[in-house]
């Protein structure tokens, strides 16, 4: 079943071509024992379909549904990596006590690094932290 025509034999039955690609296809049909075998297989499907009874969903199936779905939302929606790496640091108060901590070192060494003579007023602030605690 190489015909192009094949992928339009849904929209064909379902009377959503007119025109020249409606002959064509007609034309097509005639000629193609392939085509008219897989229109005639539609047929069939839909008119199986048609004879199903149709089932009514309990009371309360919508209300299920969207529970459901939001559900389905809350496990889908991931945080962007910065929300992620806040939510493991502060969820540990040791974690987040370190990081402050760190963060702080390396403002100082920063500070530091960038001003050597200041060195001697970190090391008085140091002295001055050490005897309060």
């Amino acid at each position: 079943m190489s015909c192009k025509e094949r992928r339009c034999l849904g929209t064909y039955l379902d009377g959503e071509i007119s025109g020249r690609d409606y002959e064509r296809i007609s034309a097509h049909l005639k000629g193609c024992k392939t085509c008219s075998l897989e229109l005639e297989g539609l047929k069939e499907t839909i008119g199986l379909i048609k004879e199903l009874k149709q089932i009514e969903p309990k009371g309360d199936f919508e209300d299920y549904l969207r529970e459901l779905n939001k559900k389905l939302n809350k496990e889908t929606e991931r945080p962007g990596l910065i929300e992620e790496f806040l939510n493991i640091f502060w969820n540990e108060p040791a974690l987040a006590l370190g990081g402050v901590s760190f963060i702080v070192w390396l403002g100082i060494i920063r500070i530091i690094g960038v001003f050597p003579q200041n060195l001697r007023l970190f090391e008085y602030i140091a002295k001055k932290v050490c005897l309060i605690l």
